[in-house]
């Protein structure tokens, strides 16, 4: 609406209705941005984590068998291969557990035994990131075999239970009379609010210089 004079009157209230359509806007493009950003990083984390793993993987292959296995552990360097028929894995396992360990492939509690010594030989993996190599254990059952190759021979071992725990549960990382194997993994997937824990005991051992693994 116009003035005498020919000088256009603003109404409030239209003033008020295009700042509301332009707040909105803003706020829809920011939600879009968000979004697009936290589905970037879960994808990342699903699937992006897993190609630095596959380098260090493909790596860790190469040197073994181009040198053997390592003559003793080196904190995040492979110590040998873990083996699980009944989940088609195939994977090195690294000395230690840090965030940095565990990215590169499962990793052996530097505490605990080394395979071939007496006692409780424990081994953590991921199972949503880092190539997921934990998966699957979900569905191993007592009598299914697992396999550890090191610098010290091949050691067989066969699953006994499959347990829910508290991530408190820090007996499974004990001490035990006979030689065995302890896996643990989050629980559900996605999260870490419990702990998969499959434990093993040992069914032989080869103490000879294992084969190495093929290309």
């Amino acid at each position: 609406m116009g003035t005498p004079g020919g000088t256009l009157l603003v109404v409030p209230g239209r003033v008020r209705r295009a700042r509301r359509r332009a707040a909105l806007r803003w706020t829809g493009l920011s939600l879009v941005a968000l979004g697009a950003t936290l589905l970037a990083y879960v994808g990342y984390q699903l699937w992006g984590t897993g190609i630095a793993t596959a380098r260090a993987q493909a790596g860790f292959r190469a040197e073994i068998r181009a040198h053997g296995f390592p003559p003793r552990p080196i904190p995040g360097g492979a110590i040998g291969f873990i083996r699980i028929p009944r989940i088609s894995l195939d994977v090195a396992f690294v000395q230690g557990t840090s965030r940095a360990d565990l990215a590169k492939g499962p990793g052996h509690y530097p505490r605990t035994p080394l395979p071939g010594e007496s006692g409780n030989v424990v081994i953590a993996g991921h199972r949503t990131t880092h190539l997921a190599p934990f998966w699957a254990i979900d569905a191993l059952q007592p009598g299914d075999e697992i396999i550890l190759q090191t610098r010290q021979g091949t050691f067989l071992y066969r699953v006994k239970w499959k347990r829910i725990l508290s991530p408190a549960a820090s007996w499974v990382a004990a001490a035990t009379t006979r030689p065995s194997l302890t896996l643990t993994t989050c629980n559900p997937r996605f999260s870490a609010r419990e702990r998969l824990v499959i434990r093993a005991m040992q069914a032989s051992s080869q103490l000879i210089a294992p084969r190495l693994p093929p290309g």
